[in-house]
């Protein structure tokens, strides 16, 4: 067994003489198959109990080898058992390089991943659909995890789930993911993409909570495609709020941070990857008012934020999302309330700032609090209006100031020069 999880298939190929060094690497052209997950859903059991999954493929052809790579929140589930299915060894006998589970309990977030890599011997191949692995897992708590099949990106040598067929090309299949536990969270149909002032590729939307119980640490993933459908990058980020109560939302944002992958991006999709539950949280937090105004720098979003619970807040920050005229989600950005450290009924101001290049999309905005205790959450959301054609009027105002301000100083720089030289002259 391997034991690193960056070993491919490559490696078992070589091991058995299969294929010749150089060797130059093609990618299949034939429509691709697909793994999923069966069953896609399982629901709610008690702590202890166990479970098994089966990774499926369809519409296969002439299939030699495979890996898997599939992950789950270990904070929720311990994979116990990784086994080979049925697929590959019904074509003949195959070496399994890879059948293992693997944790990692101290990384933000924590993970967990299910690894199968294994190639059938002598040339042989499977065809149309089958098992290729099953993973048994136990149940370490009451919450929920997504069991996602990592993508694959062309090139021998990366993780993800994908095929070989006999002549050593790579087939990428699409992916069906599945859930273990009862699903709480959706993404909201307000999500939007664009190159920012920074030529990076920004994502934002937002998070519903539209289950019966609190979730908390909710990450959501955003993968990059190009034109041709292949996958440009991944990104996992978390919600802007750590809790998000019942029937309550929460923004997040995702930037790709590389111009030359920002450039290649056509298209994304977003799917909510990990959370917990917990108890529901207290209502310990107040917007008692919200002003904008509008300056060189961007829109500023000021107000007061109020501790109305019966703890002491830590912490206290203040998020808004912003939204275009359609009621798309176009940035989301936060603030720490002076001072962050507020006594029950006290009130703090906060002053919120979107650079200008972002503002000049805004027509409205919606604004929530949090504290560090995630039981402190702000009693309701504040959505305040404005006009946007009087922004963007104000922004130009600003910048045609400041341009004509900066030609006066220039013309005076070279009239005193001149006057100076001519000084010199004489």
């Amino acid at each position: 067994m391997l034991s690193k999880p960056e070993s491919t298939l490559l490696l078992t190929v070589l091991a058995l003489g299969l294929v010749s060094v150089p060797y130059t690497f093609r990618v299949q052209a034939q429509a691709a198959p697909v793994a999923r997950i069966d069953p896609q859903q399982i629901n709610s059991l008690n702590v202890g109990d166990n479970f098994t999954v089966y990774v499926w493929v369809d519409n296969a052809v002439a299939i030699n080898a495979a890996q898997v790579q599939l992950t789950y929140d270990p904070r929720v589930l311990n994979a116990t058992l990784v086994a080979e299915g049925p697929f590959l060894p019904s074509a003949g006998p195959t070496v399994v390089a890879q059948e293992y589970a693997e944790e990692n309990l101290t990384s933000q977030p924590p993970t967990g991943a299910a690894y199968y890599a294994s190639s059938i011997i002598n040339g042989g191949s499977a065809n149309d659909s089958g098992i290729l692995l099953n993973v048994t897992f136990t149940i370490l708590s009451q919450s929920a995890s997504l069991l996602h099949l990592l993508p694959y990106s062309a090139g021998f040598g990366t993780s993800g789930t994908y095929l070989l067929d006999v002549d050593f090309a790579e087939i990428i299949p699409g992916l069906e993911d599945g859930y273990y536990g009862l699903p709480v969270l959706s993404i909201l149909p307000t999500d939007s993409g664009y190159l920012n002032d920074k030529y990076f590729y920004y994502v934002v939307g937002e998070v519903n909570n539209t289950g019966n119980i609190t979730a908390t640490d909710v990450y959501v993933n955003a993968t990059f495609y190009n034109f041709t459908g292949d996958v440009v990058a991944e990104i996992m980020q978390p919600t802007e709020l750590y809790t998000i109560l019942p029937s309550r939302t929460s923004p997040f944002d995702a930037t790709l941070f590389s111009t030359v992958e920002s450039q290649k991006v056509y298209n994304y999709t977003l799917r909510i990857v990990q959370y917990s539950a917990t108890q529901n949280g207290q209502l310990g937090l107040m917007i008692m008012s919200s002003n904008s105004s509008v300056d060189s720098n961007g829109l500023r979003i000021g107000g007061t934020v109020e501790n109305v619970g019966n703890q002491t807040a830590s912490f206290t920050r203040v998020i808004a999302t912003f939204y275009n005229a359609s009621g798309r989600a176009i940035a989301t950005a936060s603030t720490y309330s002076s001072p962050s450290l507020l006594d029950i009924n006290q009130t703090a101001p906060f002053q919120i700032l979107l650079n200008t290049s972002e503002a000049r999309q805004v027509d409205h905005y919606s604004l929530t609090a949090e504290a560090d205790d995630p039981s402190l959450i702000a009693d309701y959301e504040t959505i305040a209006e404005f006009q946007p054609m009087i922004l963007a009027f104000t922004l130009l105002i600003l910048t045609t100031t400041i341009t004509l301000i900066s030609k006066r100083y220039r013309r005076q720089t070279r009239s005193v020069w001149a006057t100076k030289k001519s000084k010199m002259t004489d």
